[in-house]
């Protein structure tokens, strides 16, 4: 997919459909190339991508986080008092400052005011280090941008609300596993002051799985709930994927919560997941 910025704001895709079902209003030739206009100039790109590990039978829908369960990087309103410090640790002590594993992560996210920042967090190993700022609301991002001899991390990188969530244990909001050097985190946070266009989202069953899965896509609007704005299927053996563009994207506003969730008939499922976004001033 190719972005054309200025005035126009149009956003062209194409290429080659490969194997599985291309879903979109009609099915085009291979070479074909289909044009999708968003109002307004084109400022930013965003894309969010997931993966859940181990989606069990039994109907219960699952976030597309590499955590699993519920998503726990959404906690709460925006305003003033509801930002938090985080803490980023690993479970090896070689992910340190002068150690063979990952030695500084970067991690992006939304202050209690909806304002991106992002922050580079030197690791101390086993040893949790605390963000500059105790104002984070949102954080839907980590990557390991220096590592020792290794060349990855050693452990498991974790960052967690060190307030929120402190009682009974704290929960991971983000985790980074060895070898990916980034989270797989299908949500994300519109931020203050801008208007967000949704212009294709997909799914696909990552281990072969033969079971069925239901797929949505989710937003919650500031200070509203959780509302589901696509639906699409997964079927083990036959369409066991699907990527989804819109020729006319919806519109989000600022500080709307976006995930994609799934369940599965079988056990085990492991599903990815991802959605391409654009945004504009609002």
């Amino acid at each position: 997919m190719v972005l054309i910025g200025g005035g126009s704001g149009i956003i062209i895709g194409g290429g080659t459909v490969g194997r599985g079902p291309y879903i979109g209003p009609r099915e085009p030739a291979a070479s074909s190339s289909a044009v999708y206009v968003v109002p307004g100039p084109v400022e930013g790109t965003t894309r969010k991508f997931g993966c859940n590990n181990d989606i069990d039978s039994g109907g219960t829908f699952e976030d597309i986080v590499e955590m699993g369960g519920t998503y726990a990087g959404m906690p709460d309103a925006f305003g003033a008092g509801q930002g938090d410090t985080l803490e980023v640790v690993s479970t090896d002590a070689a992910d340190a400052a002068a150690g063979t594993g990952a030695r500084t992560v970067q991690i992006y996210g939304l202050d209690e005011d909806g304002v991106e920042v992002d922050e580079t967090i030197t690791l101390n190993g086993v040893t949790a280090v605390d963000t500059t700022a105790a104002t984070w609301a949102r954080c839907w991002r980590a990557v390991v941008r220096s590592a020792g001899s290794g060349a990855t991390a050693a452990g498991t990188i974790s960052v967690v609300f060190k307030t929120k969530y402190s009682t009974p244990t704290c929960v991971s909001i983000l985790t980074t596993a060895p070898g990916y050097n980034q989270t797989m985190i299908a949500a994300w946070t519109v931020p203050a002051g801008k208007v967000a266009r949704i212009v294709a989202w997909g799914s696909a069953f990552a281990n072969g799985s033969n079971g069925d899965s239901t797929v949505l896509l989710r937003a919650r609007p500031d200070g509203e709930v959780w509302q589901v704005k696509e639906q699409a299927a997964l079927k083990g053996g036959s369409t066991t994927w699907f990527h989804r563009p819109y020729p006319i994207p919806g519109e989000f506003a600022a500080l709307t919560d976006i995930k994609i969730t799934a369940n599965s008939d079988t056990n085990n499922a492991v599903l990815a997941a991802w959605f391409d976004v654009v945004t504009e001033d609002a």
